[in-house]
């Protein structure tokens, strides 16, 4: 609950945005995200996941469907490896990409349980995110 707090006082206060998705990358069993506690303190916000994760959410997303906020929106980009439901959020303009645990800094999301697999994940980090930009964000 530290967490939620903190990003909520980032995205009230300070920033004064009206957060309209929590997008997730992915879901374990051995652990949740804050989404669930968002929502019960932001009246209209919707959780996003992968359908392909089974997890609970407002909005089920797959391969290549697209989330729309104000004037932008984001592509989504299945990713599977590391889980089984995986994905990955491409900006508009392919300038920056939400990868979750698909990809990290000198390395990826262990493979090793709940559907994971290093095949998967190589071929996922080959096809759909090093084909994006070379100046794109991560």
């Amino acid at each position: 609950d530290t967490e939620v707090k903190r990003d909520l006082q980032l995205i009230q206060d300070e920033l004064d945005l009206t957060l309209v998705y929590g997008i997730n990358t992915h879901a374990h069993a051995d652990h949740i995200t804050g989404t669930g506690l968002l929502k019960q303190k932001l009246k209209g916000m919707s959780s996003v996941i992968s359908k392909a994760s089974g997890a609970d959410a407002d909005i089920h997303v797959n391969d290549g469907d697209i989330i729309v906020f104000g004037s932008r929106y984001l592509v989504i980009r299945a990713t599977p490896g590391h889980t089984e439901g995986c994905l990955s959020y491409v900006l508009d303009d392919e300038s920056r990409v939400f990868t979750g645990d698909a990809l990290l800094i000198q390395g990826c999301g262990r493979t090793d349980f709940q559907g994971g697999s290093p095949e998967t994940l190589y071929e996922s980090v080959h096809s759909q995110l090093f084909t994006l930009p070379d100046d794109c964000v991560v």
